[in-house]
């Protein structure tokens, strides 16, 4: 897979995930659901960022490889 596609397959699985759970925010609505948030999807979302801009970063550094060899 490159990692363009990896890029962009990340990004639309966040923006799936962040719809889905805007839903589930509107229906579970208490200390339980913001404790829920605050472990698990807070540090997933900064992962997610993370990786995004990495795959962004390696993109770059692979095509200019890819020049520099050619």
């Amino acid at each position: 897979m490159a990692l363009a596609e990896a890029h962009d397959r990340l990004s639309n699985a966040t923006n799936i995930l962040a719809s889905q759970w805007e839903t589930v925010r509107e229906l579970w609505n208490d200390t339980v659901r913001r404790a829920f948030e605050l472990e698990y999807l807070g540090p997933l979302n900064s992962q997610l960022r993370n990786t995004r801009l990495v795959l962004e970063d390696l993109s770059v550094l692979t095509e200019e490889t890819h020049r520099i060899l050619a």
